[in-house]
């Protein structure tokens, strides 16, 4: 036991990740499915429009999306912290992370109502993966449905 625990602090120091940490394909999904259940219920609308957030993002076909939403609609319900997952989108390009907060914010549009506990997570997301204030703001504007 004292095995067990020395190296589960070594692979801690060392930076070495958990074989079952997400990746940040699977952690930005992740956050994308728990910003439609923020308020509570996931429509329809959130759920295709992450379905096309994703496949643009990151490049899937139909069925890597559908396998990926599915996962992450899994872990989504068992997480407890955003940082799990906010601490892999923060890896991603400048640009990129732009582009995740713009899709949180399709998200957030899609069934018509921002709600608080929404606009509040993606604050959160938002300063967690160091995107300046004013591209959080471009993202929201350019996200608003015409």
């Amino acid at each position: 036991m004292l095995k067990a625990l020395k190296e589960l602090l070594q692979a801690t120091i060392d930076g070495s990740t958990d074989e079952n940490a997400p990746n940040v394909e699977l952690a930005a999904t992740i956050l994308l499915v728990q910003l439609s259940q923020s308020d509570n219920q996931q429509s329809n609308s959130e759920s295709a429009v992450i379905m096309r957030k994703i496949k643009r993002l990151f490049e899937l076909t139909d069925k890597e999306a559908e396998n990926l939403f599915i996962q992450a609609q899994t872990q989504a319900t068992q997480a407890i912290s955003v940082f799990d997952f906010t601490r892999h989108v923060k890896e991603l390009e400048y640009q990129q992370r732009y582009l995740f907060t713009e899709a949180l914010w399709k998200v957030a549009y899609a069934d018509g109502v921002i709600d608080p506990q929404e606009e509040a997570l993606i604050r959160q997301v938002s300063d967690l993966i160091y995107l300046s204030h004013s591209d959080y703001l471009k993202a929201k504007m350019s996200a608003q449905p015409s």
